[in-house]
Formats: C-alpha cells, structure tokens, sequence
C-alpha cells in the first residue's frame, strides 16, 4: 500500500467514525441463551433455532446484506 493510498484510508475511516453509544443496542443473545437454559432447567423442550436461507443472483455482498 502507497503512502498515499494509507494516508487517504486513515482519513476516510476517522470521517467517518463517530462516538460509540452502547445504550443504542441491546443484547438479545444472552437474553434468549437465559430463557433456553431456564426452560431446560424446567425440562421443556425447546425447539432447535430455523435459519432463513435466502438465495440470490448477486455476487456483492453489500447487494446481498441489504436484500436479508
């Protein structure tokens, strides 16, 4: 990488970065890893998590994240 090139990414990165505000967000992993293990503490049953597959023509990823 050009002196140049590291020169311009470094200033992209810090226009485009900004103060981190973790209230913003919420954590619903171990919110739903509580309730699996309490349901089977209690011996329930739980059912296995779906996964949503979504097939697409597009080879960019960007294209492909905004179609999910």
């Amino acid at each position: 990488m050009k002196a140049n090139e590291l020169k311009m990414a470094i200033s992209l990165i810090e226009q485009l970065s900004g103060k981190f505000d973790g209230s913003r967000y919420e954590d619903t992993y171990s919110e739903g890893l509580m309730k699996l293990i309490n349901a089977k503490a209690k011996g329930i049953k739980t059912k296995k998590p779906s996964i949503k597959i979504v097939h697409t023509k597009s080879k960019d990823l960007m294209e492909q994240l905004k179609e999910a």
